[in-house]
Order: structure tokens, then C-alpha cells, then sequence
């Protein structure tokens, strides 16, 4: 992987929060509020993007239209309708809260999310503490820091590269495909069960970079359609390149391995060497995921002001686990992303899990579930680090 793909954070988001701030903001005739918005939301439930059947091209050069996708289903309109919907892709943060941490694990449900917004609720004016005992990682000894670290690449057997857009899906097999950009526009990677008809398991907004970025196939075994839509200058979106191919994903937990579009780490990065620092003579696999989680819960904070900057003004670097690492805070984002970067660095997988929670109200979050002793489990590290409760979670998305 190159030094681009791996710093390409710090340079492409803020390009693509500034833009995509810009378009909301002229589409909706409405200023950025205060409540929890995420700051990765494309647009909200209540605004559309239209679409000209003029717009958008097919491989085969024929005029289409992009499909009206909402989070339970996906409607396909007709070529005289003039708009379609682009679901939100982020988090809106649910604040840990100072109630005592739940003795037991919730575990997720997969029924399907409600078609209204969430509310949300603000964070507490007190910081809450961490009840489990600091671990020691200052004597761990010197490891080898590229061990378990798989790197995703463009191998460039199976192509398709049009408008200005290439997607590689020579790799399918192992759980990912690769996307670069040479275009200066905002655009949209959807990622679909089946077909552009389909369930739709990742959304993620790009821009010009000219280096690969991996997307997650995230349903094993299984046809997957992914597009590429471009922001046009009348703010529409019109699709420039799309695959649809069937990938045979064996095992399922191959996609929650390597490093991805939102999940970032190399050989080099922080939280790689820490995490083999804190695995360093242990055995098992649950024995590393527990040392991991012990550290995060007791060393990283809820960022109360950066949650309020990312609700008021779309604050580039969320979900980001070298920022979380060094500041030694973050919110839900930071919090999953810096969990499955350190177990992804240990070869275990570990997938980001974005959908619905109940506090004192419904709110949209990301959490964690790690493959150990043969079997998923859940961790919240974002209540768990503060004490707080959480129930009734509802998947969406998978990274």
C-alpha cells in the first residue's frame, strides 16, 4: 500500500466534508444545527438529490436513472421521475452517561431501522471515569510490528475503469475491492447485495485522489453491485461506473481483516505497535481482545467538545483511530475504529457496526463485534469506557 493511500485522511476528508457541507447546505436551504448530526451523512431522509435520466450512463452507454434507496428497501422509480434519495452513512453520537455499566452483553438485532430520523440527546457536562484497573504496557517487549498486517491491493486482473473512475475487483475473493479517482467532483461508492435493486451495505463519499481505496464486501459469499455516482454541477448525482460480480468470500470474517476505506492502519501506524505491545505473551485470541479492550476503555475518553464541533460544523477526522490514539479521546467512531484496527493488526476479525440504539432515546451509533472462539461477539467500548447502557441495537451498516 502506498504512502498516499495510508496518510490520504488527513488531505481527501477534508475536501470531501467542505464539499459535501456546501451541498447540503445549498440543497436543503437550511444552516448546519447543533444536535448530532454525523459529520459522514450524505443527506438527511428529507432531501433529495435529483437525478437526470441525461445523467447517468450505464457500461453499456445506455441512459439509466440511480435508484431511490432508503435504509429497509430499495425503490426503483420510473424515467420520468426527477429525484432520488441518498441515505445517511454516519453516526450520530449517543454520549456515555454516568449509570452504572451493564453487567451483561446486549446483543444486536438485525431488524430493520425505523424510516423516521432519531433523536438525540447531548452529552453530560461531567466526564465519566472508567471503573476497570489500568493495564501496564510500558515493559511489553520489542515485537515484530508487520506481523498479522494484511494489505489490500489492485492487482489489475479484473477492470473496469470509465469516466474518470477505476474500480479493480480482481481481489473480490478476499473480501474487498479497490476504487481510485481521477476526477476533481464529489462522488459516491455504493455498495449493494445482488444488484443496484438490492440491499445496500455500505455507502462512502470519495474524492480525487488517483490512489486505490478498499471497499469491504461484508456479506461472504454473495453477488455484489458497486457503483460509483458523481455530484454533478446542478448537484445531481449521475453514475459513472458500476460492477456487478459474484465474489466467493470463504470465510465470511475475511473482510474484517484488512484495512479499509474507514478502518486505516498499516505496519507503521500507532495503534498497530501498540496493540502488539499489549498482546505480547498471550496465547488466545480472546486473551488479546480482552488486553486491547482494557486499554481503550481506560485510556480514552469521550471527547464532549470535538462531538459538539462535529454536530455544529462537520468536523473532518472523525472515525479516525490514530487521531483518538494520540489525543487519548474520541467519540463512538474513534472509539470502533481504534478497536478493530488493533484486533485487524493481531489477525482478528473485527468489524465496525453503524445502526440504532436506545439510551433515554433512539440515536444513531457505531459499536464492535469480534470473531472469537469461533462466534461473534459484541463490544461497545464507547458506554463501556464511560459507564454507560445502551439497548435494543439495530444494525445498518458494516465496515
Amino acid at each position: 500500500m502506498s504512502e498516499i493511500f495510508l496518510k490520504k485522511m488527513n488531505k481527501a476528508l477534508a475536501r470531501r466534508c467542505a464539499l459535501l457541507l456546501a451541498v447540503l447546505l445549498a440543497l436543503s436551504g437550511v444552516t448546519a444545527c447543533g444536535n448530532d448530526d454525523p459529520v459522514r451523512e450524505l443527506l438527511t431522509n428529507n432531501t433529495t438529490v435529483e437525478v437526470s435520466g441525461d445523467d447517468l450512463t450505464t457500461d453499456g452507454g445506455q441512459t439509466t436513472k440511480a435508484s431511490d434507496v432508503v435504509k429497509e428497501s430499495t425503490t426503483v422509480k420510473d424515467e420520468t421521475s426527477s429525484s432520488t434519495t441518498v441515505p445517511p452513512t454516519t453516526t450520530t453520537e449517543p454520549p456515555p452517561t454516568t449509570t452504572a455499566p451493564p453487567t451483561t452483553t446486549v446483543p444486536p438485532t438485525t431488524t430493520a431501522p425505523p424510516t423516521t430520523k432519531p433523536t438525540t440527546t447531548q452529552p453530560p457536562t461531567t466526564k465519566p471515569v472508567a471503573t476497570t484497573t489500568q493495564p501496564t504496557t510500558t515493559s511489553a517487549p520489542q515485537v515484530n510490528y508487520n506481523v498479522n498486517i494484511q494489505k489490500p491491493v489492485a492487482s489489475g486482473n479484473s477492470v473496469s475503469d470509465m469516466n474518470g473512475y477505476v474500480i479493480d475487483y480482481s481481489n473480490m475473493k478476499d473480501g474487498y475491492v479497490m476504487i481510485k479517482a481521477s476526477t476533481s467532483a464529489t462522488a459516491v461508492v455504493q455498495i449493494y447485495l445482488n444488484s443496484k435493486e438490492g440491499t445496500m451495505i455500505g455507502q462512502y463519499i470519495i474524492d480525487a485522489t488517483d490512489t486505490y481505496l478498499a471497499f469491504p464486501l461484508t456479506k461472504g459469499a454473495n453477488t455484489y453491485c458497486v457503483r460509483v455516482l458523481e455530484q454533478t454541477s446542478t448537484g445531481k448525482y449521475a453514475q459513472k461506473n458500476t460492477i456487478t460480480e459474484y465474489a466467493s468470500i470463504s470465510p465470511e470474517t475475511k473482510a474484517y481483516i484488512y484495512p479499509n476505506m474507514y478502518v486505516e492502519f498499516n505496519a507503521n501506524s500507532t495503534a498497530v505497535r501498540l496493540s502488539c505491545e499489549l498482546v505480547a505473551g498471550k496465547t488466545s485470541d480472546e486473551a488479546k481482545v480482552n488486553a486491547i479492550y482494557n486499554y481503550i476503555v481506560n485510556n480514552i475518553d469521550y471527547d464532549y467538545d470535538f462531538a459538539k464541533k462535529v454536530s455544529a460544523n462537520g468536523m473532518v477526522g472523525y472515525m479516525d483511530a490514530e487521531r483518538c490514539l494520540k489525543n487519548k479521546k474520541g467519540i463512538c467512531g474513534d472509539y470502533s475504529v481504534l478497536f478493530a484496527t488493533m484486533c485487524r493488526a493481531q489477525g482478528i476479525p473485527c468489524m465496525v457496526v453503524e445502526g440504532y440504539v436506545t439510551t433515554t432515546s433512539k440515536v444513531y451509533h457505531a459499536w464492535n463485534k469480534v470473531y472469537v472462539n469461533g462466534s461473534w461477539k459484541f463490544y461497545d467500548t464507547t458506554f463501556d469506557a464511560g459507564g454507560g447502557k445502551g439497548s435494543n441495537y439495530v444494525e445498518v451498516y458494516f465496515y
